[in-house]
């Protein structure tokens, strides 16, 4: 049996780098963090403080203009 009906693997794999990256903004990948090891509250923190999806979505808009400036394929002013 297909649990996955729908699943969008892209989505996935975009929240698990999102999360990684709020993960050690927010320092939680030092070993002196109260919550070092866990994700818990960390979307709702970053909610909280950072505006969330529109910040999660502009971050992907910028890791994307920064690989097409590096593989040289913005349009020249």
């Amino acid at each position: 049996m297909n649990n996955l009906v729908d699943w969008d693997l892209e989505e996935q794999e975009k929240r698990a780098i999102f999360m990684d990256h709020v993960y050690s903004c927010y320092g939680r990948d030092s070993k002196d963090h109260p919550l070092h090891g866990t994700y818990t509250g960390l979307w709702e923190e970053f909610c909280l403080k950072e505006a969330g999806y529109a910040m999660r979505e502009r971050f992907f808009e910028m890791m994307d203009a920064i690989a097409q400036y590096e593989a040289g394929n913005l349009p020249q002013a």
